[in-house]
């Protein structure tokens, strides 16, 4: 048969596994039923003419029996039942009548007919097809409409063609463009898989000419092809096309996914959590694995590589209960590591904005840090007990007489409120000879004057001070008795200068009436004059003396005078 196909690919996909049959919604398409049963004719037609085999109109077959359209004849098949909204391809095969009696004109070169689809005053598709051929060949035509009403009607009519003798149609064709391929088996690693294309429908549906293509340039042909053993790898889109009524080229295609037997799965926790695989509590990073048997589908070993990330640094600069003056401020800081963030906590409750690796704290709370790393993992510091101490308070004053002079031992009290106070007083050397600078009321030895400041400490943390000047002068007039009694009953017995503070004795001599040099206290430097010279005691009398010392205004100074004895 000589005949000249037009390709019409149609792209189809399906997830049934119900065998598909061919099917064409034309009643007798073939015309294999003569008298052209299901068909009719609408004028200005008069007949329908499908009665006569092919060859009685030039062509080969003596028992193919056509179809012919022309000036008195035409074709209508009505109520065609469709779905509204779904695509259909319409074909049929066409050819110029080549042949005629005596006294019959051909038809004219071309020969035109039209083809419509509709319901109503719904037109699908309208085309116009026209065929010049002056030998016998037999020409398709295929194209896809898309109704919007539950039945439609086609119609082939005449267009050009004043003749009796006309076009020839055969094999027409309506089939709705989204066709299935059939799945049967179990798409699991190792298993078969089967698949299968529409098969043929005779007479009005006939498919031929399988081929197939799939992944990693798989062909087969046939209706159906199995896949044995099948892979992962063979997972993918397989086509299959085939040519419909000799006419249209199809095209229908599956998704295949084989399930893989062995499943690799990553997972991560962090230290301290745990991970249920298929209800193994897992606590430790490792390699595990398990096998699945679900009720249906495929049996699956599934290996787990789990990782433990380690959690955060939390460690703080401080630790256990810290205590802080009021009014001051201390830092706390946790490690610092790359990728880390950070949230600061007071009494367990987020502060605002405190996310850096350090907090500046200030107010009494227990603080912590709640810290997340790169990995998403998350740990809490220890807390941090912070106790705001109030600070003291201290008023410093001097006791009794502010007439002092320098060395002077001054009487100082210390007011001071707060808990558990220590005192310190300043400057230190003031203090050595009374060693009380560690109480609140102290004896000082003043040697000039200037500030003496008292500081309290209220718990070795808070502090406060105050200070108060004291002013001294030298007082460097010089004590000397005027009579003395060196009669051995231990009163009274030696005659010597009553120093004050800051005086130093350079010299001191006694003479008597007669200038003699009597006493000298380079020998004797601190008890004084006994009453003898030379060992002898000396007669009641009024003796001169002769005094020069030093003061604490760093002046020298003498002093002269008499003395008497009294036996």
């Amino acid at each position: 048969m000589n005949m000249k196909k037009i390709i019409f690919l149609l792209l189809l996909a399906t997830n049934s596994f119900v065998q598909t049959f061919a099917q064409n919604l034309v009643n007798n398409g073939s015309f294999s039923t003569t008298g052209g049963v299901g068909w009719g004719f609408f004028a200005p037609g008069t007949s329908v003419e499908a009665y006569i085999t092919e060859a009685g109109y030039g062509g080969i077959s003596a028992t193919n029996i056509t179809a012919e359209i022309d000036v008195e004849a035409n074709l209508r098949q009505a109520n065609i039942p469709v779905t509204p909204g779904q695509a259909y391809a319409i074909s049929f095969k066409h050819c110029r009548r080549t042949t005629a009696g005596p006294g019959y004109p051909l038809p004219p070169i071309p020969s035109t007919i039209n083809v419509k689809v509709y319901n109503g005053t719904n037109v699908f598709l309208t085309q116009n097809i026209s065929s010049s051929n002056t030998t016998w060949i037999w020409q398709c035509a295929a194209f896809v409409f898309t109704p919007t009403t539950a039945t439609i009607t086609l119609d082939f009519e005449n267009i050009n063609n004043p003749s009796t003798l006309g076009m020839i149609l055969d094999d027409i064709t309506i089939s709705p463009v989204t066709q299935a391929i059939t799945f049967s088996g179990t798409p699991c690693q190792g298993g078969d898989i089967t698949l299968t294309a529409p098969v043929s429908n005779p007479p009005d549906a006939v498919y031929t000419n399988y081929n197939w293509t799939g992944p990693n340039g798989y062909t087969a042909t046939g209706n159906s092809i199995t896949l044995s053993n099948v892979q992962p790898t063979q997972s993918g889109v397989y086509t299959c096309t085939m040519l419909l009524n000799d006419c249209a080229t199809l095209s229908s295609t599956y998704t295949v996914t084989i399930n893989p037997n062995t499943f690799n799965r990553s997972a991560s926790i962090c230290q301290g959590e745990v991970y249920n695989f298929y209800d193994r509590i897992l606590q430790s990073g490792g390699i595990y694995d398990t096998l699945i048997h679900p009720v249906s589908g495929c049996d699956s070993n599934i290996i787990l590589n789990l990782t433990m990330n380690t959690l955060p640094n939390v460690s703080l600069n401080k630790e256990g209960k810290i205590s802080m003056c009021e009014g001051g401020q201390d830092v706390l800081k946790v490690v610092a590591e790359s990728g880390n963030t950070y949230q600061w906590l007071q009494n367990n409750n987020p502060i605002p904005g405190a996310t850096t690796d350090s907090l500046k704290v200030s107010t009494t709370g227990n603080y912590s840090v709640r810290v997340t790393n790169n990995k998403g993992c998350i740990a809490t510091s220890n807390v941090i007990m912070l106790h705001i101490i109030p600070k003291p308070t201290i008023t410093l004053a001097v006791i009794g007489n502010r007439n002092f002079c320098t060395m002077d031992t001054v009487r100082l009290k210390a007011t001071a409120t707060g808990e558990n106070l220590e005192y310190s007083w300043t400057p230190d050397r003031y203090f050595h000879a009374t060693s009380t600078n560690q109480y609140n009321e102290v004896w000082a030895v003043v040697p000039q004057s200037g500030y003496v400041t008292v500081t309290v400490y209220s718990g070795n943390i808070c502090s406060a001070k105050d200070s108060v000047y004291i002013n001294v002068h030298p007082c460097c007039d010089i004590g000397m008795p005027n009579a003395f009694t060196p009669n051995g009953d231990g009163k009274n017995d030696y005659f010597k200068p009553v120093l004050q503070v800051g005086q130093t004795i350079v010299s001191f001599r006694i003479f008597n009436r007669l200038g003699q040099i009597v006493y000298d206290n380079k020998n004797n430097q601190n008890k004084g004059w006994d009453g003898t010279f030379k060992g002898v005691k000396q007669s009641n009398d009024v003796y001169m003396y002769q005094l020069n010392y030093n003061c604490s205004d760093g002046k020298n100074y003498q002093k002269k005078g008499d003395i008497t004895i009294i036996r």
